[in-house]
């Protein structure tokens, strides 16, 4: 029978790779110690020796004394390290050809590759406004709650520049594009979005979620005082929105009324639709709110997940006007809302 009785060495033992995760979880020494005495004393040892090689002995009692010392992992399993990146912000990165074409990203501390990413979308009548509509107060709500936010210009509609529908949507599509391919660069999950747009943007987002997303890349879509159905009278009869919506689609209603309803986010919903979050104000005098619960009723019947927030006393612009930035009863169940779906 072969001789435990000294452990002195373990040089001939070159892989302990059965226990190598165990190996922060205890004292070696005491293991050296505690095999000495079991291997020595215990008569059960000359069972084990009789069944076992020396080598499947000693593995067999590390991974024991692995589990007597506590706190280690079970076998096979893996717990990553905590990031430890920093928070980073990068401005006017250019993800297109065009002066327009550019985007604002800001990083969260301690974020991984699975991190998800909102991007903002400003409103402006399709032909007008700017990022900077977000704020850093409003893109720092969800920076503190785990989330990526990417902030983006688009072309804005033109009749002189022949700039119309889908031209702005495609820009949507390509910041989208831009940031999955540098995911890796900035440490974020490349497919797993969330959008959030105010006006004009909520419409563009709203569209991206519903009609430009074949890859199932947007898990959730908000919709801030966002139009939904150009064909809806009370919304046409509003002034100015028949001309805006015509140099936006470069087309009349007359001429073309399939391009207005193809245009429409509640012409665009699906079953497979992204959960989406509608915040509307019930003074809007703008984009009425019978536009918000006109889309609340189809995502209803549809099945998709949806949760819809009349304000009785905000306008269009949700109080920004007040206190030059979106309120917090905006943004906190957007952010309950992306939590739930997105993260």
């Amino acid at each position: 029978m072969a001789d435990f009785s000294d452990f002195s060495d373990f040089s001939d033992f070159s892989d302990f790779s059965d226990f190598s995760d165990h190996t922060t979880c205890f004292d070696f020494v005491e293991v050296h110690r505690w095999l000495r005495a079991t291997l020595t004393n215990a008569e059960t040892s000359r069972s084990f020796a009789v069944m076992l090689s020396r080598r499947r002995v000693i593995v067999a009692l590390l991974a024991t004394a692995a589990c007597i010392a506590g706190g280690c992992a079970e076998k096979g399993s893996t717990t990553s390290p905590p990031s430890t990146l920093s928070a980073r912000t990068v401005n006017n990165v250019r993800y297109g050809p065009d002066a327009a074409q550019i985007l604002d990203v800001r990083l969260p501390a301690g974020r991984t590759s699975s991190t998800p990413v909102v991007v903002f979308i400003h409103g402006g009548g399709w032909e007008g406004g700017d990022k900077s509509i977000f704020t850093t107060a409003d893109l720092n709500k969800f920076l503190a709650r785990g989330f990526a936010c990417v902030n983006i210009n688009y072309r804005l509609a033109s009749v002189p520049l022949n700039v119309h529908d889908p031209m702005l949507s495609n820009d949507v599509s390509s910041a989208l594009d831009f940031v999955s391919q540098h995911a890796s660069e900035y440490v974020v999950a490349n497919a797993k979005f969330a959008l959030v747009g105010h006006s004009a943007g909520a419409h563009l987002a709203l569209l991206a979620a519903y009609k430009y997303d074949p890859q199932h890349r947007i898990k959730a879509v908000a919709s801030l005082s966002g139009p939904t159905d150009f064909n809806a009278p009370d919304f046409l009869a509003v002034p100015t929105i028949m001309g805006l919506l015509e140099r936006y689609l470069g087309v009349t209603k007359a001429a073309q009324p399939a391009r207005w309803t193809d245009a429409s986010p509640i012409s665009q919903a699906t079953g497979t639709s992204p959960p989406t979050i509608i915040l509307h104000g019930r003074l809007d005098g703008l984009v009425p709110f019978s536009q918000a619960a006109s889309l609340h009723a189809r995502l209803v019947a549809l099945r998709v997940p949806d949760d819809y927030r009349l304000f009785p006393t905000y306008n269009h612009d949700l109080a920004y006007a007040t206190i030059l930035k979106f309120p917090d009863d905006v943004w906190d169940p957007t952010l309950a809302w992306f939590e739930k779906y997105v993260k």
